[in-house]
């Protein structure tokens, strides 16, 4: 493993990244759909699994809708990633609040203390997992940087998602846990050269800030919306310009990369601008790139979106 590409996310998405949100208690969860997996998981994993419920579904639908809107291929379900997803999620279910990534051993529903452990016989590369606290996960991941990378991530093309409830002493009531686990096949396809952005040209009703832990700056104290741009895995991108104007004002913004990042999480084949404040509410924003990679050569791209009305704007905080 230690020369593998796919380390890199592998280190940083088994330590403890985590989406949190709001509360509420779902009143049909997968976990009432799945029964509670084997401490012990067998040799010979599943090849089917149970449809996916209502809600289930819902997170796969905004995770490939995300991800067809940026140009990239949507995610396809494997048995081994819903089952291991499920299984935690079960897990979270049982032990409530302190759990996050990892499990511990002898605890009720225990499946395996990591994730490579839970799923170690994926024939593939098990690139990573999310999870989300919240009725609408999805939108919340989306909008900070380290949790951004693995679900619209060009090497991403298998995904398993489990859902339950537990019980927060934090918030002393019912809350939803989304885990998403995602990975590749033993084989994966060779992508085409291309380059990805986040927000998608024409996105509308974006947060103007959001909240994550780790702190991808940790010197602000309010992160205004992140743009971002990749190219394909194995690649490093270098940035010529990178601008970002709102209501006809320029955004004063930092670049986040693989050299400048904090926390070492951010790969070479991405690039982030970070403004500095709340993006202004209800405005039209444009942001323009110049840059290049080895397999792209020089590219640039300007594009557009929109931001959320103030009433409209609930920031979910992204915790480990």
């Amino acid at each position: 493993m230690s020369d593998s590409p796919y380390r890199f996310a592998c280190v940083v998405l088994s330590s403890l990244l985590a989406a949190c949100g709001g509360s509420g208690e779902n009143s049909r969860s997968a976990a009432d759909e799945f029964p509670p997996p084997n401490a012990n998981l067998p040799v010979d994993q599943p090849t089917e699994m149970p449809a996916y419920t209502e809600e289930q579904a819902t997170v796969l639908q905004a995770i490939n809708h995300a991800r067809t809107r940026t140009g990239l291929t949507p995610l396809q379900r494997n048995p081994q990633l819903d089952l291991a997803a499920q299984g935690h999620a079960h897990y979270v279910h049982l032990n409530g609040d302190a759990e996050r990534h990892e499990q511990t051993p002898g605890k009720p529903g225990f499946t395996g203390a990591r994730l490579l452990d839970r799923l170690i016989h994926h024939p593939g590369p098990v690139l990573g997992e999310v999870m989300g606290f919240h009725r609408e996960p999805v939108q919340g991941l989306l909008s900070t940087i380290y949790h951004r990378i693995g679900l619209l991530s060009p090497g991403t093309t298998e995904v398993g998602i489990g859902i339950a409830t537990y019980f927060s002493d934090v918030i002393s009531a019912q809350r939803p846990v989304t885990v998403i686990n995602y990975a590749q096949p033993a084989n994966p396809k060779t992508h085409e050269a291309g380059f990805w952005v986040w927000p998608y040209d024409g996105a509308s009703n974006l947060p103007v800030s959001y909240v994550e832990a780790p702190n991808p700056a940790p010197d602000l104290q309010t992160l205004g919306y992140a743009i971002s741009v990749a190219v394909n895995p194995g690649q490093t991108i270098s940035t010529q310009t990178f601008t970002l104007n709102c209501a006809g004002v320029d955004v004063p913004s930092r670049l986040i990369t693989s050299q400048s990042d904090a926390h070492g999480i951010i790969p070479a084949n991405w690039v982030f601008l970070q403004p500095i404040a709340a993006l202004p509410y209800n405005a039209t924003c444009s942001a323009s790139f110049q840059g290049e990679s080895p397999l792209m050569g020089r590219f640039h791209k300007t594009w557009g979106f929109a931001t959320t009305q103030a009433s409209n704007n609930h920031i979910q905080p992204v915790l480990p």
